[in-house]
């Protein structure tokens, strides 16, 4: 793996982060490991809860802009669940639930790719029409899942 290039804000974020990763928890970040996507994994979703929870309306700005292309916003669960699945044993603990979240995001991939517009849009329709208090909801929960995961998972 890569560890970032050049002398980027990303770059740095990332070597930033895989340091610390390497050092606090000891793990060897190496072709055949794949715990490195649950420590991902749990960072995006504990940023991604915080941001729901505090900053609820950009939140759904941002989701409205994002949600246009149904097959488009498919992919992104695909590859993240095929990665869960690959990566569940590679976690401390609780590969049954990498694998099981794992399989609810290859779901909604498949559904979003496949599903024609017509049953897919009232989904998205409901997501973008849902009050400040759902968008809250959700990121309380995709926080706690962050949390679990950086405690107990990877």
């Amino acid at each position: 793996m890569r560890e970032g290039s050049g002398n980027s804000l990303g770059g740095i974020w990332v070597k930033f982060y895989l340091t610390l990763v390497k050092k606090y928890y000891k793990i060897n970040l190496g072709v055949n490991e794949m715990r490195w996507f649950l420590f991902l994994m749990a960072s995006l979703w504990t940023i991604a809860g915080i941001f729901f929870l505090g900053a609820a309306k950009k939140a759904k700005e941002i989701s409205n802009k994002l949600m246009k292309n149904l097959k488009a916003v498919g992919f992104v669960p695909l590859i993240i669940g095929i990665l869960l699945i690959f990566s569940a044993h590679s976690g401390r603990r609780y590969p049954n639930l990498v694998i099981i979240i794992g399989l609810l995001a290859l779901a909604k991939g498949f559904f979003f790719i496949f599903a024609s517009e017509k049953k897919a849009r009232p989904l998205i329709d409901w997501w973008l029409e849902a009050s400040l208090g759902i968008y809250r909801l959700w990121g309380l929960i995709v926080l706690a899942l962050g949390i679990f995961f950086f405690i107990r998972v990877a």
